[in-house]
């Protein structure tokens, strides 16, 4: 314990402030990079959907067995159950203020009845997708000049992107199977969507917000692209069959997963979930400074719905 009364941080949040660490521990241990673990990992991130993949990330790394998790004041408040005296805090870390200590439903008692249902049932399948989802997810692309267009295609074509003509408007154009259905269209735009913020397809001199990986290997970025999808729709419940496929395509390069950037797929599948939550802010603000970009991206590890709100 600290002077102050509450539980220490370890020593390995303090790395994080280094965003480099996360990828090297991935690209070091089999226990992550290994083809079987590593899907093991996606699927425990995919249940804790009030955090950030990014922060869903590091409570496995605490308690590799945790099923839902709140502070103690929320535990106590919403759902009527105390923390034990002998439970054991997982650090979260939280956007430009302190970290957050959470604790696990196994380490809580009280009333039964007010278990929440997530903890009951982590992987349910909505199976059709909000349409303010979509609407929010496109107006960001637009945002960000990257335009979704629609055409037809074989029954086999999902879509594609691609940069600009010069005589065209954006930057980039995502096109997409207009014979397909919302959710097979949304799952195609996420991933196409996840390449352009992985830096995939490059990055120009007045493009912010993402690097130039280009030279990555074909390999490692349809993996990566194909994780953020599997986060995204699966952590939103409407795209069950992307499990079965990402399962497909990593086990094919046997008991080890390629060395990825493993904290680019939890920050790009972060930007496309929020992008979906929240219509974006209005434009043409001016560009914030080196300090300030690192701050957003500071921010955009570790935000998700209601982690401002605990306390």
């Amino acid at each position: 314990m600290n002077r102050g009364g509450s539980p220490d941080v370890p020593p390995l949040f303090d790395d994080f402030a280094r965003l480099d660490t996360l990828d090297e521990l991935f690209q070091r241990s089999r226990e992550y990079r290994g083809s079987r673990q590593y899907l093991e990992t996606l699927h425990f991130i995919r249940k804790f959907t009030q955090y950030s993949p990014y922060n869903s990330f590091l409570i496995r790394m605490q308690r590799p067995d945790a099923t839902f998790v709140a502070t103690a004041s929320k535990w106590r408040r919403e759902h009527r159950r105390a923390v034990l005296p002998e439970a054991r805090p997982l650090v979260v870390l939280v956007p430009f203020g302190p970290v957050h200590f959470v604790y696990d439903l196994a380490d809580t008692v009280g009333d039964d009845s007010r278990i929440p249902q997530q903890a009951l049932h982590p992987f349910a399948v909505r199976g059709q997708l909000d349409a303010r989802v979509w609407d929010n997810t496109v107006a960001h692309a637009d945002q960000q000049g990257i335009r979704v267009e629609f055409k037809p295609m074989e029954p086999g074509m999902a879509g594609f992107v691609r940069r600009t003509e010069q005589h065209e408007q954006g930057r980039f154009v995502v096109t997409l199977n207009a014979n397909q259905s919302l959710e097979e269209r949304y799952a195609t735009l996420i991933h196409e969507l996840a390449h352009v913020l992985c830096g995939h397809l490059g990055r120009l001199a007045d493009e912010k917000g993402w690097d130039d990986r280009a030279h990555e290997p074909v390999v490692h970025r349809e993996i990566e692209a194909e994780s953020i999808l599997y986060l995204v729709t699966e952590r939103q419940g409407v795209y069950p069959r992307s499990e079965e496929y990402l399962a497909d395509y990593v086990m094919q390069f046997g008991d080890m997963v390629p060395p990825i950037s493993f904290t680019t797929v939890l920050t790009v599948a972060g930007d496309l979930e929020r992008w979906g939550q929240n219509p974006p802010k209005g434009a043409g603000k001016a560009q914030r400074g080196a300090g300030d970009q690192m701050e957003q991206l500071f921010a955009r590890q570790f935000w998700a719905s209601g982690e401002s709100e605990e306390t």
